[in-house]
């Protein structure tokens, strides 16, 4: 996804694209804009953090340099992070605790990956009883106005938690009404759809830590449930999406290509992505051209040892 984690991603480079998709970690730091009157800052360094505000006003700002860029933002509902407005709302009050899956730690205190005084668990729990990880977050950085410590910036102890889906359809209908709706979602003018990333596996959440299933303490049965839950709402939320003319990455149809050598393929599979399609009338790739794998941080290897990067078609 498109990201610059030093201030808003450029909108003329992104306003050349179909679609242009914003990453969560984009505009995480740096540079202060003024947006419709208002002054918008790198959002980890807010108190609390407006990851959410600041990825409409990314869309907004690419929408006023090309009306016809189709633009996406993230969303994640596996992980209920709290960088995003709508999320920590729910996390720091008691009457929305359903929405979110509990510690429930049950290793023995022989299991050498289990942290001392943390009641057997396998990550902090930071004084919260709900789950959570550091794995992509900012834990401990310090905020100028909000001193240093577990709650730095994101109002809440900070980390990645995990919605509980089989709180049913309370959970499914603020994930549609305000998490993916609302003046930040889809009822946005400028923002046309998502990137919904992550989802429930035979691990348990995926890119959690790896023992999110047994510090939840969820039984092989509860996880299947958990697994069936999540499926039947990011159906629903989907179907809310497209009902609204939305669309999501999750459902571009895939192209073919070579990915065991895509070097020597490349131009073989251009070609056929880019052939007229005989139904459309247009190219293959006509309104997919997704600016998603740009960005300015770096990175210390290549995806692939030929020097590609797996997705060709996201890197035109």
């Amino acid at each position: 996804m498109a990201c610059n984690n030093t201030g808003p991603f450029t909108t003329e480079f992104a306003a050349k694209w179909g679609i242009a998709d914003f990453d969560w970690s984009n505009w995480i730091y740096g540079e202060n804009q003024t947006w419709d009157g208002k002054q918008y800052g790198g959002y980890s360094e807010q108190v609390p953090e407006t990851c959410q505000q600041n990825l409409r006003v990314q869309a907004a700002m690419t929408k006023a340099a090309n009306n016809d860029t189709k633009v996406f933002v993230y969303r994640n509902m596996v992980k209920a992070l709290p960088w995003y407005k709508a999320v920590r709302e729910k996390l720091v009050d008691p009457d929305y605790s359903g929405f979110f899956l509990p510690f429930k730690c049950n290793a023995s205190a022989s299991d050498p990956k289990v942290l001392p005084r943390e009641g057997g668990c396998h990550v902090p729990r930071q004084g919260t009883p709900l789950y959570h990880d550091q794995e992509q977050t900012i834990h401990g950085k310090t905020c100028p106005t909000n001193g240093s410590g577990s709650q730095a910036c994101c109002g809440v102890p900070c980390g990645e938690y995990v919605f509980d889906h089989r709180n049913g359809s309370m959970l499914r209908q603020w994930f549609i009404d305000e998490f993916i709706g609302g003046e930040d979602g889809i009822d946005s003018p400028f923002i046309d759809g998502f990137f919904f990333d992550d989802n429930w596996g035979r691990t348990g959440a995926s890119e959690m830590d790896l023992h999110n299933i047994e510090d939840t303490g969820l039984t092989p049965t509860e996880q299947k449930n958990m697994q069936d839950a999540w499926r039947v709402n990011t159906a629903a939320v989907g179907e809310a999406v497209l009902a609204k003319g939305g669309f999501a990455v999750p459902y571009f149809i895939g192209m073919p290509r070579n990915e065991s050598d895509p070097k020597s393929h490349c131009a073989q599979d251009m070609a056929a992505i880019c052939k007229i399609n005989a139904t459309t009338g247009r190219p293959n790739v006509h309104d997919q051209a997704l600016l998603l794998e740009f960005t300015r941080l770096s990175h210390g290897q290549l995806w692939y040892a030929n020097g590609t990067l797996p997705y060709f078609e996201q890197d035109l």
